[in-house]
């Protein structure tokens, strides 16, 4: 993909270059800089990083920790597993779905609020612990910054799971 933006980029810009040439645009004269409203664009400012975008509920991380949501003690772990996988099919894609391990684990989506956003990707992964008794998530992120992918966890998106995670697992309402 780099490859064939960096060749579209040269491509243009040779293209702009032999133009401006044949204008006779391209010269040193103080009539010309003032007449032709040529931006330099240098290759290196196009592929520099670009500073990390602030998000308030992106919170860098390599090492995420599980949010804990207690079972009632009401609830049977099979009925706890449907209610689990019901809840996260109807809300986002499912890349990995084990009912023996009590996991369930969402894919990357760049669809955050309705808004897409290709530097910013966000994935759900709950476990239902069946020795506790609870239920396990994490919201794990992940912010592109121009160079790099850094991990982290979307610290709105666990509040807003807890609450309806909560309600839809032990049958409350909001």
């Amino acid at each position: 993909m780099c490859i064939r933006i960096f060749y579209y980029i040269l491509i243009a810009s040779t293209i702009f270059i032999s133009s401006c040439a044949s204008r006779n645009c391209i010269n040193n004269t103080k009539q010309n800089k003032k007449s032709a409203n040529i931006k330099r664009v240098y290759l290196e400012d196009l592929f520099s990083p670009k500073e990390i975008k602030k998000l308030d509920y992106f919170i860098q991380t390599d090492n995420p920790n599980w949010n804990r949501i207690k079972l009632c003690k009401n609830i049977q772990i099979e009925e706890a597993w449907s209610r689990l996988r019901d809840f996260i099919i109807a809300e986002y894609c499912l890349e990995i779905l084990s009912k023996q391990d009590g996991l369930i684990k969402s894919s990357w989506s760049f669809d955050r609020k309705g808004k897409i956003n290709a530097e910013y990707q966000f994935r759900i992964t709950t476990k239902i612990n069946k020795e506790n008794w609870e239920l396990l998530f994490i919201a794990e992120a992940k912010l592109y910054n121009g160079a790099n992918w850094l991990n982290g966890i979307d610290s709105e998106l666990t509040k807003e799971l807890e609450k309806n995670l909560i309600c839809s697992i032990n049958n409350f309402k909001n």
